[in-house]
């Protein structure tokens, strides 16, 4: 071999020496991507899964709220009704005590 056949074929190996180098790194950068990539997916999975925990609490509370809102309208429907009671037994009483007067 010549010795510019030798230093072009030592320069080809250390072309593709640092080629395989950068190959090398490329791969691994690859790889972590790939890695971080699947870390994303699973956050976000869990992200989905907590979201959807939180909608189901949400409903849950949406129907107890309506349920005491029920009840809080029974509540003030009997309280109407004692109200009416109670002025109607003022008034009996009110009667009674000025019938007691007069005699």
């Amino acid at each position: 071999m010549t010795d510019e056949a030798k230093r072009t074929l030592g320069t080809i190996i250390s072309v593709l020496s640092q080629n395989r180098e950068r190959m090398k790194s490329i791969a691994s950068s690859i790889t972590e991507m790939r890695d971080f990539s699947n870390r994303v997916i699973e956050t976000v999975k869990s992200m989905v899964q907590v979201s959807s925990k939180n909608t189901q609490s949400i409903k849950e509370i949406n129907t107890a709220a309506e349920g005491l809102n029920i009840q809080f309208q029974g509540v003030a429907g009997l309280a109407k009704v004692l109200e009416t009671i109670s002025q109607g037994e003022q008034e009996l009483l009110a009667k009674f005590t000025l019938a007691g007067r007069k005699n």
